[in-house]
């Protein structure tokens, strides 16, 4: 399949889940665009969503990772501990870094994600829990700003470097 231009409505593609789809609040996500399932090359993108009392629980992979909070509020793993983000905030996590979502509110968060890469499914995901990754990553370079009309952990964030 070359590169080609591409206009298919979200509503068309399936949603795939990491345990049984028919479990109610499943964590889930749809690959939006990606190379072998669509006629695109160089990034891959997709929606994930998060429904309150499930996680993707601390992991890192190779290529670097942006979320756009489209949709609720949830929690980001960040440099060994959780950060409040909410509808409207992006953020960037480098090639390697261990990163996490969770939601412990009531609602659904929904999240735009996007790699750099040809093809999400050429993407490997390593448990940092197994690895212990999860319990000290290295300091971030995440280039997170906190929010300037300070409706959330504006505190939190502003103590990133």
């Amino acid at each position: 399949m070359g590169e080609q231009h591409l206009l298919r409505s979200e509503r068309t593609y399936e949603w795939e889940y990491d345990g049984e789809p028919e479990c109610e609040g499943a964590l889930r996500w749809k690959v939006l665009i990606s190379s072998g399932r669509t006629p695109t090359s160089g990034i891959s993108m997709g929606l994930l969503e998060v429904p309150p009392g499930t996680s993707l629980e601390p992991h890192h992979h190779h290529p670097q990772e942006v979320y756009y909070v489209t949709e609720g509020r949830a929690e980001v793993y960040v440099d060994g501990r959780w950060l409040s983000v909410g509808r409207g905030d992006v953020i960037y996590w480098p090639g390697d870094f261990p990163h996490g979502i969770r939601n412990r509110g009531e609602d659904l968060c929904s999240v735009v994600w996007m790699f750099p890469t040809d093809s999400y499914d050429d993407i490997i995901y390593v448990d940092d829990r197994e690895t212990g990754m999860a319990a000290g990553p290295p300091p971030s370079p995440l280039a997170m700003q906190p929010d300037p009309l300070g409706h959330r952990d504006a505190e939190a964030l502003a103590q990133l470097p």
